[in-house]
This record gives C-alpha cells, sequence and structure tokens, in this order.
C-alpha cells in the first residue's frame, strides 16, 4: 500500500505543480514578453517485482517556456527596421510641414521680396516703394535665418536623441551581462529559469529597437552580441559590455560619430539599424543635405541679387550699387544672411548713369524670380579628363577654369593656342599655374587630377563669333543655330555695340527653343537694355545688327566639363526641389513602414503562435490538470481504504 500512496501522493504534487503553472500562465496574459510555461512530466524508475517491473508513478522534470529562436530572431529584425522608418518618418514630416508651410517657408516670402521689385520697376523713383522693396528684402532675409535656425533646432534633437539613445544601449548591455552571469550558472539552458529567459529576450527585443544586433546564445543561455552581422562591433562578448560614446561634428561641421571604447576602438560604421540607425539616416541623408541647399540657395539668391544691384545706379544716378545682401560676418549661409542695405536711396533700380525714371536695372530684378539660376543636378557629370588632340590645341576656340577650391585661374584662348599646338604644351602650362591640380597625356586625352580629390574644370569650346581678338576665327555678324541646337545649347552669348555688354546665359538661350523665340528675346528691351542690337531671322540663322554700325558678338558653344548647369530652375523652383526632396523621403519612409508593418505584425503573430498565452488552451489544461489531481487524491484514498482494511484483518 505503501508504493500506491506515493505514487499517488508524488501525482497529486505533480497535477498541483500543473495547475500552478496554467494559473500563473493565465495571470500573465497581458505581460510584456512572457512566454507560456508548461510542465515537463517524467516517469519514476519502476521497481522490479518478481519477473516484472511495476511502475512507481511521475515525477516534475522542469518548467520550461515555450520558445523559437528563429521565431524570436524575426521579431528583433522586423522591430529593428521598423524603427528605422519611424525616425524618418518623424524627423521628414517636422521639417516638411514648417519648409511647406506658407507662414514658415520661403514661398510667400520670395514671391513678395519679387512681387516688390516688380512694383518698384513700375515707378523708380518712388519712395514707398523703394522702402516697400527694402523692407520685403529684410523679411526674406529673415525667413532665411527663421528656417536655418528651425533645422538648427532639429540637428540638435537629433544629436541629443542619438545620446539618448546610445546610453540606453551601454544601459542594455549591462544588464544582460548581469543576466548572463546568472545564467551561467547552470549550463543547461533547459534548465533555467524560464522568467531569467524572458526577462533575457525582453532586453534583446528593446535593443534591437536600438540598433540591428547578430546574437550568438551559448549553451546556457548566455549572449554574445555584435552589431549588424556575425563580423561586426561587438557590444558583448566573454561578458564584457562595450561602452558607446558620440562624437558630433568632428572631423567636419554636422558629422557625427558612435565611438567603440572595447574590441576594435573608434568610428562604428555598422550602426546600420534600429533607432540608432534611422537618426544617423535622418542626419545624412535628410538633414545635413537640406541645411547644405538651404544655405545654396542663400549664396544664390546673395549672388544674383548683388549682381544685378551692382551692375546699376542708385536714385540719383550717380552712385554704381552696393551689395543688398550678405552675411553677419560670423554665419554664412542661410543662418548669416543679412541685408546690407538701410538707405532705400541706394537701391539701384537704373541701368544707366544720369538716367532719371529708369527701371531697367529693376526690370532685371523682379525677372530674376523666374530665371533658372540654380545649379542643375540632372546636368552635364563633372569629369577630369579632356579629350584633346594637339589639332584641338592648336585651334581651341573657348576658354579652360581651373578651381582647387581655393584659387582659380583662367586660360584663355590664346593661352591655349600658344603652347606649340600640342596637349603636351597644355598640359606644362597647366602644371605651371598654380593650381593644386597635376595635368598628364594618355594619348589624345589629358588627365587633370587634383590633391583634394574633386577638381572643378570649365572647359568650353567651339566657335567663337565677331570677337576682336586677332586669332580668333574672322568677325561675323551671322549665326548659324537650329532650333534643336537652341533647345540644347551649352554656352554663352555676349554682346557688345561698343558701349555696352550684355551676356546671354545658358539658360535664357535654352528657354527660348527657337531661333524665331531667341530673336525676340534678343530684341527685348528687358532682355538688352541700352544695347542698340537688333535681331532677326533668316531660316536656321539669326542675323544680328547694330544701329551704331559697330557690333562685336561672342558665341561660345561647347561642352562644359565639371562645372555647374545653371538650368535647374529659378530661386523658386530651387526652394520648392528642397521641400519636395525632403516630402519624397518622408513618404518613402511611410511607404516602407507599412510594409515593414506588416511584416513586424506577421513576426509577432507567429511568436504569439509558438510563445502565448491562449486562454482557450489554457481553460482546457486547467481542466485536465484539476481532473488528474482530483483523481490523484483518488488513489490516496483508495490506498488509504485499503492500509485500513488490512489493519481490521484480526
Amino acid at each position: 500500500m505503501a508504493d500506491l500512496l506515493t505514487i499517488g501522493a508524488s501525482a497529486a504534487q505533480l497535477y498541483k505543480s500543473g495547475l500552478a503553472t496554467v494559473s500563473n500562465n493565465i495571470a500573465n496574459l497581458t505581460t510584456e514578453g512572457y512566454n507560456r510555461q508548461s510542465i515537463n512530466v517524467s516517469e519514476s524508475a519502476p521497481n522490479l517485482h518478481g519477473q516484472s517491473y511495476i511502475g512507481t508513478g511521475a515525477n516534475l522534470a522542469s518548467v520550461t517556456r515555450a520558445y523559437n529562436g528563429f521565431a524570436e530572431n524575426n521579431l528583433r529584425q522586423s522591430k529593428g527596421e521598423l524603427s528605422i522608418q519611424d525616425q524618418l518618418i518623424d524627423y521628414t514630416s517636422q521639417i516638411v510641414d514648417v519648409m511647406g508651410s506658407d507662414s514658415a517657408g520661403l514661398n510667400q516670402a520670395m514671391d513678395r521680396f519679387f512681387d516688390a521689385a516688380g512694383g518698384l520697376s513700375i515707378d523708380p523713383a518712388s519712395i514707398a516703394m523703394r522702402s516697400s522693396f527694402l523692407n520685403e528684402a529684410q523679411g526674406l532675409a529673415i525667413r532665411f535665418n527663421e528656417l536655418a535656425d528651425y533645422l538648427n533646432d532639429v540637428e540638435q534633437d537629433t544629436q541629443f536623441a542619438i545620446e539618448v539613445k546610445t546610453t540606453r544601449l551601454n544601459n542594455l548591455a549591462e544588464q544582460l551581462v548581469t543576466i548572463n552571469s546568472e545564467l551561467k550558472e547552470n549550463l543547461d539552458v533547459t534548465k533555467q529559469p524560464p522568467g531569467l529567459l524572458d526577462q533575457r529576450d525582453k532586453t534583446l527585443l528593446e535593443m534591437a529597437e536600438i540598433a540591428n544586433i547578430y546574437v550568438i546564445e551559448g549553451n546556457s543561455g548566455a549572449v554574445d552580441i555584435r552589431l549588424d552581422n556575425a563580423f561586426g562591433t561587438m557590444v558583448i562578448d566573454n561578458n564584457r559590455a562595450n561602452q558607446f560614446s558620440t562624437q558630433f561634428n568632428q572631423p567636419k561641421v554636422g558629422s557625427v560619430e558612435i565611438i567603440s571604447s572595447y574590441g576594435a576602438l573608434g568610428n562604428v560604421t555598422d550602426m546600420t539599424g534600429g533607432a540608432l540607425g534611422g537618426l544617423l539616416s535622418v542626419r545624412s541623408q535628410v538633414l545635413m543635405p537640406t541645411i547644405a541647399k538651404l544655405d545654396d540657395l542663400a549664396n544664390t539668391l546673395t549672388t544674383q541679387v548683388n549682381a544685378i544691384q551692382i551692375a546699376g545706379y542708385d536714385a540719383n544716378g550717380i552712385f554704381l550699387g552696393t551689395d543688398m545682401f550678405g552675411n553677419d560676418g560670423v554665419t554664412t549661409g542661410a543662418a548669416g544672411l543679412t541685408l546690407l542695405l538701410s538707405d532705400p536711396m541706394k537701391i539701384a533700380a537704373a541701368r544707366q548713369p544720369g538716367s532719371a525714371g529708369d527701371n531697367s536695372n529693376m526690370v532685371l530684378m523682379a525677372r530674376l524670380q523666374t530665371t533658372h539660376v540654380m545649379e542643375e543636378t540632372g546636368g552635364t557629370p563633372a569629369k577630369n579628363t579632356l579629350s584633346l588632340t594637339d589639332d584641338d590645341v592648336a585651334n581651341f576656340a573657348g576658354t579652360m577654369t581651373l578651381n582647387d577650391g581655393a584659387t582659380t585661374v583662367t586660360l584663355t584662348q590664346a593661352d591655349i593656342r600658344n603652347q606649340g599646338s600640342t596637349t603636351a604644351g597644355l598640359a606644362n602650362l597647366i602644371n605651371a599655374r598654380g593650381v593644386s591640380f597635376t595635368a598628364s597625356i594618355t594619348g589624345d586625352d589629358m588627365v587633370l587630377t587634383s590633391a583634394d580629390g574633386n577638381p572643378r574644370v570649365t572647359v568650353t569650346t567651339g566657335t567663337l563669333i565677331g570677337v576682336s581678338d586677332a586669332s580668333a576665327i574672322p568677325p561675323t555678324n551671322t549665326l548659324s543655330l537650329t532650333d534643336t541646337q537652341i533647345s540644347n545649347f551649352v554656352g554663352t552669348m555676349t554682346l557688345n555695340d561698343g558701349a555696352t555688354t550684355v551676356t546671354l546665359s545658358q539658360a535664357d538661350i535654352r528657354d527660348q527653343g527657337t531661333t524665331a523665340k531667341l530673336s525676340d528675346f534678343i530684341n527685348s528691351s528687358k532682355v538688352l537694355p541700352g544695347l542698340d542690337v537688333t535681331a532677326s531671322t533668316n531660316g536656321d540663322k539669326i542675323i544680328l545688327t547694330s544701329g551704331v554700325g559697330k557690333l562685336f558678338v561672342e558665341v561660345i558653344i561647347g561642352t562644359p566639363i565639371g562645372a555647374p548647369v545653371y538650368g535647374g530652375g529659378s530661386l523658386t523652383d530651387g526652394y520648392n526641389s528642397i521641400v519636395t526632396a525632403v516630402g519624397s523621403q518622408a513618404t518613402l519612409a511611410k511607404i516602407s513602414k507599412d510594409a515593414l508593418q506588416v511584416v513586424f505584425e506577421q513576426a509577432t503573430a507567429e511568436k504569439d503562435r509558438i510563445s502565448g498565452v491562449s486562454l482557450d488552451e489554457e481553460a482546457a489544461d486547467l481542466i485536465r490538470y484539476q481532473q488528474a489531481f482530483q483523481a490523484s487524491a483518488k488513489i490516496i484514498e483508495v490506498s488509504s481504504k485499503l492500509f485500513d482494511t488490512i489493519l481490521g484483518v484480526r
């Protein structure tokens, strides 16, 4: 009877543990990171009775959790990828909302500035109009400053967020080291406390939300972690945690480095996923390019407005204009844009001196709103190889400008032709001109390299027409240009009647599209103020004449190499392209998030299917264990009665 009683007692204890485990599952139904637990039962060793073995019941082998490493890894990966898009969406949406708004964006401020220029062109003598134009110029400068300040605030926000996430990553690594120490006290992962393993996985999931991690699990359940892949930067190795730090604006403004203090020291290049990877992407792909483009827009506005302003005369028609925009002497770009003029009488509305009521310079200012002055992003690609034969050098027509970022040197047509009619002679000339370029010859090709690896070379070659250079092609006043050549024009056209010079840009000419429209454009008084030139057409040809009988026309047609191509639109187009670029990135991030959200939900559902608590299943187990417990109690009761019966035998 003792064996029967023992079997019943052990079974009752076993199913009591089962009931406790099921109850614990139900209690932790909504506990984050909890994995469903179950009891593992093993048969007790049987006893030999005669020729047969009689079972002695069962015992509780262990309590384990429902777990699948593959499903857990998928959940971590999908969580990290989703976190990247969350950062991109958050910051790009903020930037678009501000830059795209009427109240904070630049479009309305630029419209008011150019509208004021148009109003002043109608009445250039009006003090009220001049003051209004100056006020709008001040408002435009302030709007640039405000946008730059806002973007700087966003940059500081991302900097703070990166520091916070990096600190949290370090804290999680320390937590995992502590968990690892406890896990290593037992070398069999199946014997580990389920709650400790749940804590490990919850910590790993939070870490994966911050950075893309590669997890290596040992026999005890302790983990080593690297960034990105099996060969990435160590996060935890041999139960030692790496401590990461951040460094901003070194070696250049806007840059950020995550510094490793263990293993491969220095800047971490494989922080590619999670919230940290997303924040780094926000800075490198969105924020810093937007700041640079806004600075470029401010610089282009300054250059173009000042070029018109200094070419004209003030209200008295005596003094040439001075720069309208500049910077504060400390800060450059959009943040430092400053209105330099304070006297409305110094606005240069006139093109000619002593011309009361002359508005031609202010007409050019108003036209600047629609003039293509932005660098064309899809223009002729920069190169550092020029294909020039000796004959090309001997008959060179055009100019060559070299800029190494610090020094600019322009070689004239005569400079180039005078090099002995060889590319080797030209290479020697370039090497002697003081820019950090080295010229070498490979066949007919001249290869230019720069010490900083970023040579900027402008070479314009083609046909010179009507130039007063003895070595030039004979002067003429007839240009042979087809409509196609005008639409795809590369180069410049300069007209000089002996007193006034006007240069038409590549964009000016391209915008006309046909010889007839180009002729009309040249004849427009708004285009050529003060220039005595008349254009007419004859088939594909444009005939240029001058009333004073003196006309010099220089047309340079060719291929610019490595030069900015000003066909990228107007100032307004330039600003809209900035907003559109950020908006496109926000849209792409939202599309990516929608797709990744589905993946994450599938990974979550799969983990829940394997490890989650199901009330239906737990209810069934509860009834099953209850019945088993009751049956075990019945065994004890039967054993007791049998024992009493034996004791009652006299």
